[in-house]
């Protein structure tokens, strides 16, 4: 049954330009009874004003498609009505069309440069959609109209992140934090830029101040565990990462980071438990693999941590292929496997020749655990031919082959005199 409200704006003369306030109060306060009654009116399909509150009560209602149909109508009568290309750029911003949403927005501002609503809508998109110069101009001139707005400031940096022009947009982020100290995600991603740019005190000042402010937010947690790691504060990163897994971030890469964080500063057995806590959340991560055989091999359960290296190497993870490969090498030696040792070291060597203390590596195996001397004497030799500049690896061989051709020497003597 329609409210008398409704038959009077149905039926009143002029109804839709004098009654629009009204239209409105209802759309606002009771969309349905609005869709009703603007549905009834039959002039509907011919009237632009009339389909753009139509389309509203649709949008009140989550209708979006609905309220697109009516709205795309709309500017189809009327071209340069603008409150419907805004509601319309709206409707298809919820639509997630965000293409067709840039569009509608950029009709407004062709026809009113300076409509404020248009252009904060208009520069959020062009971020989305990667048009970076668009979206930088159009901040700059929101900025230049609220200065101290600390969310374009914000988004201004986002842009110049997106660019890679990370000292820009470093001085963005200092602006909208002094704007806005409390902003979480200001905080956030400020002490992550200065992270990235090796500013690593000024990150851990901002990072504590977040987590003094939010402290039940995961994420800034996992971050200030990250930013405490990178300055040697392991124990403490540890307990950082605790926080956010406590607060909800249950991934295996924040258990990995536990882990790490307790193992490099000698906690074995809670960075055993937080790394094959990790591994068994996601046993495709090499990094896991790695450390959590890290952890045995420093417990000296030599097998277990085999395993996990032979399954990090399995996992073909560039970073880290090299260590793993040499400490692998390290694990057959104090496993006596003098062969697959050797193996290692030169699969190793065939893979990254210019990772010369390889060599130097290879020659201590065969000094100290064969007897034919004449083969490290040749591998220390080549070692220093390569000039790494390693002075104590380089100290070190020189007394070596000094020693070992002494040695040589003797052998051959004894051979003579026999």
């Amino acid at each position: 049954m329609l409210s008398k409200l409704i038959l009077f704006l149905i039926f009143a003369p002029g109804a839709v330009s004098e009654a629009q306030e009204d239209w409105q109060y209802l759309i606002q306060t009771d969309p349905e009874q609005a869709i009703v009654g603007l549905s009834e009116l039959p002039e509907l399909e011919q009237d632009a004003e009339l389909l753009f509150l139509l389309g509203s009560a649709h949008n009140n209602l989550w209708q979006y498609e609905r309220a697109a149909g009516r709205l795309e109508r709309a500017v189809e009568l009327e071209p340069g009505y603008l409150p419907a290309w805004v509601q319309l750029g709206r409707t298809y911003r919820s639509l997630g069309r965000i293409n067709d949403a840039h569009q509608a927005f950029t009709e407004v501002i062709e026809r009113e440069p300076d409509h404020y609503e248009a252009t904060v809508f208009l520069a959020d998109l062009s971020l989305q959609l990667s048009r970076l110069e668009e979206a930088g101009s159009l901040y700059d001139r929101l900025i230049q109209e609220d200065e101290g707005n600390s969310r374009y400031h914000q988004k201004r940096a986002e842009v110049y992140q997106a660019k890679d022009s990370l000292a820009q947009a470093v001085e963005s982020y200092e602006t909208a934090h002094m704007l806005n100290p409390s902003g979480l995600s200001i905080m956030y991603e400020l002490a992550r830029l200065y992270y990235e740019i090796g500013e690593v005190g000024k990150a851990f000042e901002i990072i504590d101040l977040a987590v003094d402010t939010y402290d039940e937010s995961p994420r800034l947690w996992r971050e200030h565990g990250r930013i405490l790691y990178a300055i040697g504060k392991r124990k403490q990163a540890a307990h950082s990462y605790k926080q956010a897994i406590d607060l909800g971030h249950d991934h295996a890469a924040t258990w990995r980071n536990k882990g790490m964080a307790y193992l490099f500063s000698d906690q074995l057995e809670p960075g055993l438990h937080a790394l094959d806590t990790s591994l068994s959340m996601d046993d495709e991560d090499p990094q896991t693999a790695f450390y959590l055989a890290m952890a045995l091999f420093d417990m000296e359960r030599y097998e277990a941590a085999r395993a996990h290296f032979e399954h990090a190497l399995d996992l073909q993870y560039d970073h880290l292929l090299l260590e793993t490969q040499t400490q692998m090498a390290v694990l057959f030696t104090d496993l006596n496997l003098m062969d697959s040792a050797i193996s290692m070291y030169r699969r190793s060597i065939d893979m990254w020749p210019d990772e010369h203390e390889l060599v130097f590596h290879l020659a201590r195996v065969y000094d100290e655990y064969y007897d034919d001397k004449s083969v490290p004497l040749s591998y220390y030799q080549d070692f220093l031919d390569l000039e790494t500049g390693l002075t104590q690896m380089e100290s070190y061989a020189e007394q070596r082959i000094r020693m070992l051709r002494r040695e040589i020497h003797m052998q051959e003597g004894r051979a003579d005199d026999s």
